[in-house]
Order: C-alpha cells, then sequence, then structure tokens
C-alpha cells in the first residue's frame, strides 16, 4: 500500500519511485529520525516539551548527532533542531492540538493510500491539520497544495462532522513551514490521484 509520505517526496523529487513489495525495508538511519521524531510530537502533545525533548536527546537521534560521520551528525542534528523549532512555532501559533498520530485509509482509482495526520488543531468551530515531513528533499511553496491533497482528504474522511480550516506542510528539518486553505488543497485531489499511479 502506498503512503501520502510516500507521494510527498514523489511531488518534491519527480524521479522518485516507492519501494516494491519485495524490497528489502530502508536502512535504519533513514527511518529510525523519522519515527523517533513523530513519536516527540505525540510526546511533546501528550506531555510537553520537557518530556518530550528528553525523550529525544536519549534516543538513537540525540545518540546520531555526535556521529563521527559528518552526514550522520549533520542530519540528525537537523531533526532536533527542526523539533525545537516546531515546538517554538507551535506555542507561537496557540490553537489546542485535538488529536495526533491519527492514520486512515482513502480508497482512490489507483490503490488505496495510506494517510497519517501528524496533528489535528482545533480552530474556533473549526479542524485543521498539520504534517510534519522529517526527510531531506526541500519543500517549496509551489508544491505544497498537491502535497496537502490527500492530508485535507483524510481530515475530511476523519471528521465528517467539522467544518474544515487548513492543511499546513511542514519540512521540519529544514524549518519550512507552508500553510494552504482546504479549498486549495482539495483542488489538487485529482493531481494527487494521478500521481499516485506513478509511485
Amino acid at each position: 500500500m502506498h503512503t501520502a509520505t510516500e507521494l510527498s517526496r514523489k511531488v518534491r523529487v519527480p524521479a522518485y519511485h516507492s519501494p516494491g513489495p519485495t524490497a528489502e525495508p530502508p536502512p535504519a538511519y533513514l527511518s529510525v529520525p523519522v519515527t523517533v521524531a513523530r513519536k516527540a510530537v505525540s510526546l511533546y502533545h501528550e506531555e510537553g516539551a520537557s518530556a518530550a525533548r528528553r525523550y529525544l536527546r536519549q534516543s538513537k537521534v540525540g545518540q546520531w548527532a555526535n556521529h563521527t560521520n559528518p552526514s550522520m551528525a549533520t542530519s540528525n542534528s537537523n531533526v532536533l533542531s527542526g523539533f525545537d523549532a516546531y515546538i517554538a512555532a507551535d506555542t507561537a501559533d496557540g490553537r489546542p492540538a485535538r488529536a495526533w498520530g491519527l492514520s486512515t485509509v482513502l480508497a482512490w482509482p489507483a490503490g488505496p493510500l495510506r494517510v497519517r495526520l501528524d496533528v489535528v488543531l482545533a480552530e474556533g468551530d473549526k479542524v485543521a491539520a498539520r504534517v510534519l515531513l522529517w526527510d531531506g528533499p526541500d519543500l517549496h511553496e509551489a508544491q505544497a497544495p498537491l502535497i496537502a491533497a490527500p492530508y485535507a482528504a483524510a481530515l475530511a474522511q476523519l471528521h465528517p462532522e467539522a467544518s474544515l480550516a487548513s492543511t499546513e506542510v511542514w519540512q521540519a528539518r529544514r524549518q519550512t513551514y507552508i500553510e494552504v486553505s482546504i479549498q486549495e488543497a482539495l483542488r489538487e485531489i485529482r493531481a494527487a490521484q494521478r500521481l499516485q499511479f506513478s509511485l
């Protein structure tokens, strides 16, 4: 099953193709930082910044930030600084988190697409989605509506009773943040569905 994360990578790196079902799992230096960072975000919203930072410092990401390999050290240091930037931006934003780490599957023409919403925010009587990408490729403003499309569809599927506000796309390692209105994101659904065929 393809994921919205894979689709987001395809938008930013057009030559990308998702691994087939028989492919070897990704190496730990690629998968572990994403898993750890996602858990840190959930911990932050559950227990606060101190608990999340403590977990992150004691994790593999914290250890690898001091790696003798400069590339490993830089990559994981960027996760740490990106997480600090996320806390600062979330605090300044002020909207309460309503839920986090939610997953659903969209029944799209190219096949099921698994979508994970990192955070759902309450915005008055509306809800907004926040998506954090912890991989390497840059995020540009023109790419954000297409990336946001499956996340907006997932928000609508998970909260059919709610009015929807926006989908925020973050490239957390690079501290890039783009907010996409729900209308703009949903206009890109068909383009995202077509793109899924080429994953």
